[in-house]
């Protein structure tokens, strides 16, 4: 009767059911067994035996980017993408006409029309979606929009794809190490004759998402390009961060190699004179 007693009192602190039976033998043993259904046993029947919630994570934790650094937070990455319209003899050069910024999520921060200094000779309406009205109506002149951009993108990390082009009709710099241009990752480059090329935004959106934009005959969306270039960005995310920390930290290591090297050179003819 003692060893059944101090069995249950045991059985009270074992956070999963068990059963207990004694064989009918002059000498009792008693087996425990787990419950048969893992499935049955609940994060509430946790919470009722051990006082504790489960440990299984149902949720990324709100403080997660802050406790993990080598991701950068959410709320840091942006994505730009403009769209251009020709000027110029023959369309020869292109004029910056729409800029769209958006944020993690998808959210605009920046939508504008941007005002054209000289006459634009061809909208390239099957393709930027831009026309004559668009430009008529804008307000927003290129140097004032180069300051406002500037603004919302300093500290920022930058999502896009050719983003090259953009920043160049932009007329803004950006640290390398702050860009994630989709058309310069090498996961997502074909290679030809030893040399690693650019693949275009709908062809790698319809690979690896599986959705189809820039369809033929519609004209392209910035908002659009900016957003599915993100959602590229995402499914690579992990490893690209790692890339870039491993060339964040091959370039310190080359740069303190550099400087070493430039000291030691430089003291040289004085360590010559005292061995002399």
């Amino acid at each position: 009767m003692f060893v059944c007693d101090s069995v249950r009192n045991v059985e009270s602190k074992i956070p999963f059911p068990i059963s207990i039976s004694s064989s009918s033998s002059s000498s009792s043993t008693t087996s425990v067994s787990s419950s048969s259904s893992s499935d049955s046993y609940t994060d509430t029947d946790r919470r009722k035996t051990t006082g504790r919630p489960s440990t299984r994570m149902r949720r990324k934790p709100a403080d997660y980017d802050m406790r993990c650094p080598q991701f950068p937070a959410r709320k840091r990455f942006l994505a730009l993408d403009c769209e251009m319209v020709g000027v110029g003899v023959n369309a020869s050069r292109s004029s910056l006409a729409r800029v769209v910024i958006i944020d993690w999520r998808g959210q605009r921060l920046f939508d504008e029309y941007i005002q054209q200094s000289e006459p634009v000779t061809d909208y390239r309406t099957f393709v930027s979606g831009i026309t004559d009205q668009h430009l008529r109506e804008a307000t927003m002149p290129l140097h004032i929009c180069r300051l406002r951009v500037s603004k919302i993108l300093f500290g920022q990390i930058l999502v896009g794809h050719g983003l090259e082009n953009d920043l160049s009709a932009l007329g803004i710099d950006h640290p390398w190490l702050m860009i994630r241009d989709t058309a310069c990752y090498e996961p997502f480059m074909s290679a030809r004759n030893n040399m690693l090329l650019p693949r275009k935004l709908k062809d790698l959106v319809y690979e690896r998402l599986g959705k189809q934009i820039q369809e033929i005959g519609k004209p392209h969306s910035p908002y659009e390009d900016a957003r599915w270039a993100m959602n590229l960005y995402k499914t690579v995310r992990s490893d690209w961060e790692s890339y870039i920390q491993y060339m964040v930290q091959r370039s310190v290591i080359e740069s303190s190699i550099g400087r070493l090297h430039r000291q030691c050179v430089s003291q040289s003819p004085y360590i010559v004179h005292q061995l002399a």
